[in-house]
């Protein structure tokens, strides 16, 4: 999923209309209770979530931090409690801590 999403934001997974589109629907996402609880408001999440029946929670989108670096992220979740949804913080905290690690390897790398 996160590989579509980065195609989707480099117009490379259909026509650029199609794909503007999409970027255009997944900013008008209300729900923002997954990956967003991982971050400050200094930066900007493009996401689209969902859940199914059973404690599966999902959430995939653009991470755009300040300093204009930009990360596709996609949470996949299931409740140990079958039928028990997973907290909306666990996805955030999951992509705030992958995207921590993958901000260092590419700050070192860039050295």
């Amino acid at each position: 999923m996160a590989a579509l999403v980065r195609a989707v934001w480099r117009n490379e997974a259909g026509p650029v209309e199609a794909c503007s589109n999409l970027r255009r629907m997944m900013g008008q996402q209300r729900l923002t209770r997954k990956i967003a609880t991982g971050f400050g408001p200094e930066v900007l999440l493009v996401s689209k979530s969902g859940t199914v029946p059973g404690g599966v929670s999902n959430d995939v989108g653009v991470v755009a931090f300040p300093d204009g670096r930009r990360y596709a992220i996609a949470v996949f979740t299931r409740s140990l409690t079958p039928g028990a949804p997973t907290r909306g913080d666990v996805l955030g905290t999951a992509a705030r801590v992958a995207l921590d690690h993958l901000r260092v390897e590419v700050t070192s790398r860039s050295r």
